[in-house]
């Protein structure tokens, strides 16, 4: 009896100490405090929340709607509108590479260099070397585009495996591209220190002047916009897109999650190399060569300080 009768308190008193509610008490109950979410508009968060998502475009608004309202004779114009979009499309491969290298948490000094140097290379095959047939330019697009690659691959695997700082390492490539450069002009036909629209190939020209569906808009912008977004389709709805914002987001964390952070970070600066190679080429078929203003422009902004340039458009 005495054991029957201690076996039933302290099975009654388990019963009592387990209990199905969580481990905390009524008024902590998150079950209980929950409340509906924030429809205020004016609400902090929303609001900072919408400047991160817009705030590029409100101030690109912004712009447009002041100068034509300073200048509505001459800003706001078709031709105007036409000008600046025909020369965007350089500009706008820059953007998309800059923006690659911020998405992993990395920075890129080198891809303007590597743009020149491409263009230069290209400039230089197809006049001083004879690839002036449609193949000959052909091919020589293309190993500028795998050059740019590759440097852009280097970078990668400075910052990947060696661990050196992107700062530091883009910066290097970018110093030794230029350095490339300026030894690649010595083959510029006729011992000359540029490269002139007159002398490159017809087809090089008509590709870089080319208009698309009878319109003033050349193909080369469209062909840039429609690389844009097939870019950003990969970055936002690929898996491997995904996993660079995650490796920009912390490392560690998408390195213990399974994410191969070396090779994409190697992957996300060889895809870098291609764009600059790529606004090189653009640059070179559209104007004979970069601007030199250009460079000083992208120098003061913080981009990239480079030696002062030899190639410009005559």
């Amino acid at each position: 009896m005495t054991n029957g009768s201690a076996t039933a308190r302290n099975h009654a008193a388990l019963t009592v100490g387990v209990s199905d509610r969580p481990p905390f008490g009524v008024k902590d109950d998150i079950r209980r405090e929950r409340k509906p979410p924030d429809r205020n508009i004016l609400d902090r968060d929303r609001i900072v929340d919408g400047l991160r998502q817009w705030g590029i475009v409100i101030v690109f608004a912004t712009i447009v709607v002041t100068f034509s309202w300073l200048r509505p004779t001459t800003f706001m114009t078709f031709q105007n509108v036409v000008n600046v979009v025909n020369n965007s499309s350089s500009l706008l491969l820059f953007a998309m590479a800059a923006t690659l290298a911020l998405a992993i948490g990395e920075f890129d000094l080198s891809f303007v260099a590597v743009a020149d140097l491409v263009a230069v290379l290209v400039g230089v095959l197809v006049t001083g070397f004879g690839w002036t047939s449609a193949f000959g330019i052909a091919g020589a697009l293309a190993l500028g585009l795998v050059c740019g690659a590759a440097i852009g691959a280097v970078n990668g695997l400075f910052v990947a495996k060696a661990f050196v700082p992107s700062f530091v390492a883009t910066l290097a490539v970018g110093s030794i591209a230029a350095g490339l450069e300026l030894a690649t002009q010595v083959w510029i036909a006729g011992g000359m220190k540029q490269i002139s629209a007159i002398v490159l190939p017809a087809p090089l020209q008509a590709l870089g002047s080319a208009t698309a569906f009878g319109s003033p808009i050349k193909w080369t912008v469209v062909a840039v916009f429609l690389f844009a977004t097939a870019l950003w389709l990969l970055v936002r709805r690929t898996t491997p897109g995904r996993q660079a914002y995650s490796i920009g987001g912390n490392p560690m964390a998408a390195y213990l999650a399974g994410v191969p952070v070396a090779a994409l970070r190697i992957a996300v600066f060889a895809l870098i190399g291609f764009i600059a190679a790529l606004a090189g080429s653009i640059a070179l078929a559209e104007r004979a060569a970069f601007v030199q203003q250009w460079f000083q422009n992208w120098a003061t902004l913080g981009w990239f300080c480079r030696p002062e340039k030899k190639l410009a458009t005559s």
